[in-house]
């Protein structure tokens, strides 16, 4: 019989529709206990404070695995204690090019860390990172509100905080071709309907309820990592909805184009297959179809979290 496992979370575990929240539920669907301990919100209260109560809650509940997401506001000395009573793992969903001193350092003070990109993980593994390949999943708590499509072409997601960039400029080109509804904070253009920022059963909607879903890079420097993308796309085709995606090196193996979804490579590219799939219904409900069905067959967080366990149990050599 498997051992069920104690699992101290840090991170924003109880905030809904965020990544650890699914995380915490996978590990508990799958039979084990979880704590959260949500460093960046104690911080906040305690300042100092929160270190030593995060080392005492290590001590009191005596986690067989301890899990972080950015851990930002753990000190590094802790993180080298607490790797030394148990499993230690990082789940690092963004992109940061350079690769941040304060990641490299908290990559390489856990047992493995996971990153959403092939591309960094040379450069990790020869700074001592146990690095290892992990894409985010599907969310199937909702079930989006059916009906005729409210929406041409929707985009989901922030405007960048450092100003205008890539985004930006692709979503005014393409709301001066199409009616675009644009969700997320920090936006303001003649050129497309903003709408603030959704989540949960919103953004289930929006999916569902638009003809096309776009999937635009926060950076240019997205574009020539090697098999990145962010939440957006198993959102999307989890909830029913037809992506046209950005391309980035090395993502067709996974999200196979014109069959889960379409990719593009240019703002040109862009307005023409808009143009092509607004026009071809059946087309793009087939592959909106095969993409969700895709996505929550083999993209589940109760997936991902049973491909961390092997992992700790290979570099453990015991079953958990």
């Amino acid at each position: 019989m498997k051992k069920k496992s104690k699992i101290l979370l840090v991170g924003p575990g109880k905030r809904v529709f965020r990544t650890d929240y699914y995380i915490m539920k996978a590990f508990q669907y799958l039979g084990h206990s979880v704590f959260v301990f949500h460093e960046a919100k104690i911080y906040s209260l305690l300042l100092a404070l929160s270190h030593i109560l995060f080392k005492m809650i290590v001590v009191i509940y005596k986690p067989d695995i301890v899990f972080y997401s950015k851990a930002n506001k753990i000190l590094l000395k802790d993180m080298e204690w607490v790797r030394k009573k148990c499993t230690t793992i990082m789940w690092y969903y963004d992109l940061r090019i350079p690769i941040e001193r304060r990641l490299l350092d908290r990559a390489k003070r856990v047992d493995l860390f996971y990153i959403t990109n092939k591309g960094q993980i040379p450069q990790l593994l020869d700074q001592g990172a146990n690095a290892k390949y992990l894409t985010q999943a599907c969310i199937t708590d909702y079930t989006p509100t059916t009906g005729s499509y409210k929406y041409e072409v929707s985009f989901v997601g922030n405007n960048n905080i450092t100003g205008p960039g890539m985004r930006e400029e692709l979503l005014n080109l393409i709301g001066s071709h199409f009616e675009l509804h644009v969700f997320g904070a920090r936006w303001s253009s003649k050129n497309f309907i903003s709408h603030p920022r959704i989540f949960s059963e919103e953004y289930a909607n929006v999916c569902a309820r638009s003809k096309i879903v776009l999937d635009i890079k926060s950076f240019d420097y997205c574009l020539d990592v090697e098999g990145y993308f962010s939440n957006r796309t198993p959102l999307t085709l989890g909830f029913g909805g037809f992506l046209l995606s950005q391309y980035t090196p090395g993502v067709n193996h996974m999200y196979q184009d014109r069959k889960h979804l379409v990719y593009f490579k240019s703002p040109e590219e862009a307005i023409s297959l808009i143009e092509y799939y607004l026009n071809h219904e059946d087309e793009r409900k087939q592959i909106a179809e095969q993409g969700k069905e895709y996505v929550l067959k083999n993209h589940t967080y109760i997936q991902k979290v049973e491909q961390i366990i092997r992992d700790i149990e290979q570099i453990n050599h015991r079953i958990i």
